[in-house]
């Protein structure tokens, strides 16, 4: 069998969660199963994952099961992946749902010989009863990128969604894992991987109709702030700016990292400030990584000192403007 998709899933005592995701790509793999496979990597779960697993095993016997001895944690994203045999790859969260049409929209891209395909998605409330944002990506076109320099300029941190990204194999598994851990307690260390592989003349294809689901959240989480902080604003940063010496451009890192501040630290810190968080020592950190971005110093700073009842108003007259309550976020996949 001509392997053209690995659909690798890692997966941590999420037995009920996958089962969802796994009926909604079977559904959206009929009819071309011969041209992939599903690739599951347990990463030592304590539920009934394995038997659920086994039940989809003896139906389809394109979809392989591997179990971690223990929680590898964010490096099971690169061992399911280097479990793969497909020519592109397609870690995919063991939690969102696949639309109808995925696998025949990105087979049919595929032929087209793109290094990278970028997935458009919609945010669901945790049930999928209702959809929050019908697409999370803004472009109403499809669009090409021929340079890695534009792709991570348009993109930055939004990569970090697991789900949305098929990348060949052979550019994702360029990065050794060695390297690759290194950035594990950032959070990031997928994203990292995928822009480590693109070639200086790549071919990226971002896809402006929603192919997926998201579950609840998108990758702002409002959580604990020192993690946060670490995965999005140091980690991030860490991660762009090696990536300079991987020959990125310093106006393309710093393209990335104004996306940081505009899609995930601007709104992180209304609703810190619109609960009353103590953001005391923000300013220091962020200094040392945005001193340089007028976006910094014109809106995030503001947004630090500001009477909290201002933080209310302005958030308020967004949600009008938009006409959707405030997004809360989830890192990571």
């Amino acid at each position: 069998m001509n392997v053209k998709l690995s659909i690798c899933i890692p997966t941590y005592n999420r037995a009920y969660f996958l089962r969802e995701s796994l009926d909604s790509i079977l559904s959206s793999v009929t009819g071309f199963e011969n041209e992939i496979e599903i690739v599951i990597s347990d990463n030592a779960s304590q539920d009934n994952t394995c038997m659920i697993v086994r039940d989809y095993q003896h139906k389809y016997p394109f979809i392989h099961y591997y179990r971690n001895k223990v929680n590898l944690l964010e490096k099971n994203y690169y061992i399911a992946a280097s479990l793969a045999q497909g020519e592109y790859l397609w870690v995919f969260s063991d939690d969102d749902l696949m639309e109808s049409h995925a696998v025949c929209t990105i087979l049919e891209k595929i032929k087209e010989n793109f290094d990278l395909i970028i997935c458009n998605y919609s945010i669901w409330l945790d049930d999928f009863s209702r959809v929050i944002r019908e697409k999370v990506l803004s472009f109403h076109n499809d669009i090409i990128l021929s340079n890695h320099n534009d792709l991570l300029g348009k993109m930055g941190l939004r990569l970090g969604f697991i789900s949305m990204v098929i990348i060949r194999r052979n550019l994702f598994l360029a990065l050794p894992l060695s390297e690759y851990e290194t950035y594990v307690e950032y959070g990031f260390p997928f994203l990292y991987a995928v822009y480590s592989g693109m070639p200086h003349q790549c071919r990226a294809y971002i896809c402006a109709q929603p192919v997926l689901k998201q579950r609840g959240a998108s990758f702002v989480a409002y959580g604990n702030k020192d993690w946060w902080y670490k995965c999005f604003v140091t980690g991030s940063s860490l991660i762009f700016e090696e990536l300079i010496k991987k020959g990125y451009s310093k106006e393309a890192v710093f393209r990335a990292k104004h996306i940081v501040l505009k899609d995930y630290v601007m709104h992180d810190i209304s609703y810190r400030r619109r609960n009353g968080e103590n953001l005391y020592g923000l300013f220091s950190l962020m200094f040392q990584f945005y001193k340089r971005h007028w976006f910094f110093w014109t809106v995030i700073v503001p947004m630090l000192i500001m009477p909290k009842s201002l933080i209310w108003i302005g958030n308020k007259v967004i949600n009008v403007i938009r006409n959707k309550e405030p997004l809360k976020l989830t890192c990571l996949a």
